[in-house]
């Protein structure tokens, strides 16, 4: 799911080419007409006009006009394709199986294969600036690029879990989520990362610190929703009243 800009406008994808809008902060939803029938498992918004949509067998979409209209884009790839990043009108990342990773320098008109290093599927992707971003995946591969995805070096994450979802403050202060409740965070730009106590077992599909460095919200599997009010020191679990996997 993505909210850009504001709360008002959103999207949402999913299995079948779904995509949805929502106008009023997510109290309708309107579909969208994808012009696929493969999954779709990541979207990334520049604005409320132009963003990209990814998923199964390496599909890549491109909408310029706020979603009415979806254009296929060649990825280069047959793989699942589970992570987005768009830094401006031109330059991207996309991630997912198999360790692929994905730039396009002209707005997604080509897109060239980086070397991630790894074999693992790539689920989040998180960029601080345009230099600098991080990669995280499957048994607690995590990545970090300096030079804007030219090479990517691996990081000691400290966990086999399964990553999902990362979200940087800053520059230094980041975090990672995923399986087994496991939340890490970094104070060095990911040098180091640190577990932090969640005190559940349930996997954690997105993260997001929107209120600065102290005010943050984890959620997923069984209506999982974590919060911390003092930058992952601790986290309370609290009442989402649905029994549902939260992915966003």
């Amino acid at each position: 799911m993505s909210f850009p800009v504001n709360t008002t406008v959103g999207f949402a994808a999913g299995t079948n080419g779904t995509l949805l809008k929502s106008t009023d902060s997510g109290a309708s939803w309107t579909a969208l007409s994808a012009g696929t029938a493969a999954t779709l498992r990541a979207l990334a918004f520049l604005d409320a006009q132009t963003g990209l949509a990814a998923g199964d067998g390496g599909v890549l979409l491109k909408t310029t006009d706020g979603g009415l209209s979806w254009t296929a884009l060649t990825s280069g790839t047959t793989a699942t394709l589970r992570a987005l990043a768009l830094l401006d009108g031109l330059t991207g990342f996309a991630a997912g199986d198999g360790g692929v990773l994905l730039k396009t320098t002209n707005g997604g008109t080509s897109w060239t294969a980086l070397t991630s290093g790894t074999a693992a599927a790539l689920r989040a992707l998180r960029f601080v600036d345009a230099q600098t971003g991080f990669a995280a995946g499957d048994g607690g591969v995590l990545l970090k690029t300096s030079n804007g995805g030219t090479s990517w070096a691996p990081l000691t994450s400290g966990t086999a879990a399964t990553l999902r979802a990362l979200a940087f403050v800053e520059a230094q202060t980041g975090y990672a989520a995923g399986d087994n409740g496991t939340i890490l965070k970094t104070t060095n730009g990911g040098t180091s990362w640190s577990t932090q106590t969640t005190g559940v077992h349930g996997a954690l599909h997105a993260l997001a610190f929107p209120l600065g460095t102290l005010h943050g919200t984890a959620v997923g599997e069984g209506g999982l929703v974590l919060r911390t009010t003092d930058g992952g020191a601790s986290w309370t679990q609290e009442s989402s009243g649905t029994s549902e996997t939260l992915l966003g």
